[in-house]
């Protein structure tokens, strides 16, 4: 599932349309990350800024559900993207 990283410091899966919506106005989109869980997309967030490893929380989801996959698509297609 995708996940994105905005200029204001957001970062969630493209299925969080509510997060989207609460972007600071002005926020563009500085990085994507395809992962299959919340724990592998902090994982690999936290790489990407240099910080020290993720450590998860006890309640990350182990993967992401074929029902988030297909709906994350499906927003994907419909702001123009493809994969």
């Amino acid at each position: 599932m995708r996940h994105e990283a905005w200029s204001d410091g957001s970062f969630f899966p493209v299925i969080n349309r509510s997060a989207a919506d609460q972007l600071k106005p002005g926020a563009t989109l500085v990085w994507t990350v395809d992962a299959a869980s919340w724990h592998e997309a902090m994982t690999l967030y936290h790489e990407w800024h240099g910080w020290k490893p993720y450590v998860p929380m006890d309640d990350d989801p182990v993967s992401s559900t074929n029902a988030q996959e297909a709906e994350a698509k499906n927003i994907q297609k419909s702001l123009g993207e493809t994969q």
